[in-house]
């Protein structure tokens, strides 16, 4: 588990952010997928991830490679609460 380290003071204007996408749900003959979309940046060590709105961050390694870094942390991110935007299974239908 990665902690959820609080970010040093940083000003967000001068980070470089960098959008990315990860399939959370891969698409299927039934259903579309899902796809989640954030940003990250590297400033001072750490990596910054930014989605919906939040800020986490992550200490980082040189030569760590920073988009799969946060890629599986948007995906811990979002496992915790993704079950909310999931796909709704209803039961199949029948005629009584």
């Amino acid at each position: 588990m990665v902690p959820n380290v609080k970010p040093a003071p940083v000003d967000s204007a001068a980070l470089e952010w960098k959008p990315f996408r990860v399939t959370v749900t891969p698409p299927s003959e039934r259903d579309m997928g899902m796809i989640i979309e954030a940003r990250y940046a590297v400033a001072g060590g750490e990596l910054r991830l930014n989605f919906q709105g939040k800020l986490y961050a992550v200490p980082i390694n040189p030569g760590d490679d920073e988009l799969h870094v946060a890629r599986r942390l948007l995906r811990e991110k979002y496992s915790s609460h993704g079950e909310f935007y999931g796909r709704i299974n209803y039961p199949p239908q029948s005629i009584h």
